[in-house]
């Protein structure tokens, strides 16, 4: 996997827009979730209702999601925490990295990942 292989795919007003059986339609079993201006605005340090029933409806599809951010370790771990799911901090995105790190975290290619984030150039 290089950067240059990553390719926007969809562009959607908010990721709990996206159906969770899209994914698995796709045959998803991977989600990479940024958090600033992604699930949540900047700051946020629980999740949303909307938020936490998204990502419920996700794993109860058979999608595996894990939080792939750069924002400050506290608070993205209390974040993640909270949702209950896995962290990769410092994921040194745009790099690949922390995505790395998560596919191995969840023994998943490339090919079955889905990665959301608000910035094309950083996500």
């Amino acid at each position: 996997m290089r950067i240059h292989d990553l390719k926007p795919w969809r562009l959607i007003r908010r990721c709990t827009d996206f159906p969770p059986e899209s994914a698995v339609a796709m045959g998803i079993r991977l989600v990479l979730l940024d958090l600033d201006n992604t699930l949540e605005p900047p700051g946020a340090r629980v999740p949303s209702p909307e938020t936490i029933a998204w990502v419920r409806a996700l794993e109860a599809a058979g999608c595996r999601c894990v939080l792939l951010s750069n924002a400050r370790r506290d608070r993205a771990r209390s974040y993640a925490d909270a949702l209950g799911i896995p962290a990769v901090l410092d994921a040194g995105k745009p790099g690949l990295r922390g995505v790395r790190r998560a596919l191995d975290l969840a023994a998943a290619t490339p090919d079955e990942t889905l990665l959301f984030g608000d910035q094309v150039f950083t996500d």
